[in-house]
């Protein structure tokens, strides 16, 4: 009984673990938090119980520990509400990790590029739309990857964060479309450079 005991207290520091890496779309940590859930409350109810147990047969625990017991499984329901929770939102949570890893592998390809962009626009007339726009894009790019990570680090979503994300992502896609189609207000011409409109083809792929 003693070791059933003591084995809830690994358990514990192991869920603690688990959920953190596993709001990170950690595959693994999802698994030993579904896991260690399952082990705790079968641990719990067999301290409660009593059962067999491997080649023995636990009796139920004693009167003189129960108190602790029934405080332990009161805080237990908790915890155990808020892991079935994250085990619940595994594919949300595994397709956030990979977005964001996505972001993150495309971000230096994006900054790189708009910053050629805004060189192409703006070497013959740094005042023009076309280069305010593309500057917009480059700062965009910075912008996006930053709140992304901030997203899947953090310990409860910012929707704040989450409506800026969403926001800049809708500006950047309208800034592409601005320069590669034009647009009325405010006024933006087309790029129409060779150079520069192979740059934006490029920059929109990888977008």
């Amino acid at each position: 009984m003693l070791f059933r005991s003591g084995k809830l207290r690994t358990l514990s520091q192991r869920l603690a673990k688990a959920a953190l890496q596993a709001t990170y779309g950690n595959t693994e940590a999802l698994k030993q938090l579904r896991e260690s859930r399952d082990e705790f409350s079968e641990t719990v109810k067999l301290l409660s119980d009593g059962g067999p147990a491997g080649d023995i047969n636990l009796p139920p625990t004693s009167s003189f520990a129960r108190p602790a017991l029934d405080k332990l499984t009161q805080e237990w329901s908790k915890t155990e509400k808020n892991a079935t929770i994250v085990v619940n939102e595994t594919k949300t949570l595994l397709g956030l990790g990979a977005a964001v890893s996505t972001i993150n592998g495309r971000n230096s390809t994006l900054s790189d590029l708009a910053e050629e962009l805004v060189a192409l626009t703006s070497g013959s007339a740094p005042s023009t739309r076309q280069s305010v726009v593309a500057g917009e894009i480059m700062v965009l790019t910075q912008r996006i990857a930053k709140n992304a990570n901030i997203m899947l680090g953090a310990d409860t979503i910012d929707p704040e964060v989450a409506f800026l994300l969403s926001k800049d992502t809708n500006t950047f896609r309208d800034n592409l479309q601005s320069l590669i189609n034009g647009r009325e207000n405010p006024r933006t011409v087309p790029v129409t450079g060779p150079e520069a409109k192979a740059k934006l083809a490029e920059l929109d792929t990888a977008f």
